[in-house]
């Protein structure tokens, strides 16, 4: 057998190979076998088809593209929710640390002064309320400290309930003084002369940024009768999740949306 046969019987061998797996190679064996000039078109096209050890033949172009297609479609899907899902367990976690913080210092601020009305005394509660962040940032890492109605004060701030509409203007912390933490958290105070129940600190835990939103990255503090620190929604207060239950519920409207999550996200329940 001369060369050139026996090259040719090689290359009709491998295209015998090729045409049991793929179309696309289904008359090189006959090319081949016809003219010589198409034995260097076999190898090309052998080169270019991805093999595996066991010789079969790997993804095309059109199957890989179609993957990532696939991938991108499932990403644009779920990755929007995921971020945001991280955000939410975020904001989560910088509240229950500001909880803490305000917790402690307030337990300090009552060992201190007797109690945390003697604490910010004054004649009025205006005064009183000015002097609740004087007091509470000798207790806690505070950065900036803004009194009443300053310019560009941390309580120029747009806040919306949970359903969308927007939060009541002293509750939302709109110019009353307010405190900016070390970690970028925003404490807006309200101290109401002997009267602790309507009391009360909004809690923004990532400062101006948005949301801006009652439930989600905002949040209230209250006191109870005796000074002790409680969430917003605690079990016979004013925003109780008892009432009507619908205070932390996403998409619902209601009255005071969203002021009730504090509770809920300190004792650990999904809304």
């Amino acid at each position: 057998m001369s060369k050139k046969h026996k090259y040719m019987q090689t290359d009709r061998q491998a295209c015998h190979k090729y045409d049991l797996k793929s179309r696309f190679f289904r008359h090189c064996e006959e090319l081949a076998t016809k003219q010589s000039i198409y034995l260097p078109v076999v190898g090309l096209l052998r080169s270019f088809t991805p093999r595996n050890d066991n010789g079969h033949k790997g993804f095309t172009l059109a199957e890989v593209l179609l993957v990532i297609t696939v991938i991108g479609v499932v990403a644009s899907l779920t990755i929007p929710d995921l971020i945001t899902n991280v955000q939410e367990q975020q904001y989560k976690a910088g509240f229950k640390k500001a909880f803490r913080n305000i917790t402690q210092a307030s337990i300090e601020i009552k060992e201190d002064y007797g109690s945390l009305n003697n604490a910010f005394s004054g004649a009025t509660s205006a005064i009183q309320t000015g002097n609740m962040i004087t007091v509470y940032c000798d207790y806690m890492q505070c950065l900036k400290e803004f009194g009443w109605n300053q310019q560009g004060n941390c309580a120029s701030i747009d806040r919306y309930e949970l359903d969308g509409g927007n939060v009541d203007g002293s509750k939302a912390g709109q110019e009353r003084p307010c405190i900016i933490l070390s970690d970028g958290t925003i404490l807006n105070f309200n101290w109401v002369t002997g009267d602790p129940l309507n009391s009360w600190v909004t809690v923004d835990v990532n400062g101006q940024k948005k949301p801006n939103t009652m439930g989600l990255d905002v949040f209230i503090i209250q006191f109870e009768a005796d000074e002790r620190v409680l969430p917003a929604g605690y079990q016979g207060g004013y925003y109780a999740l008892n009432v009507g239950n619908g205070q932390c519920v996403k998409n619902i409207s209601a009255w005071y949306s969203g002021y009730s999550c504090a509770t809920k996200v300190l004792t650990n329940t999904d809304y």
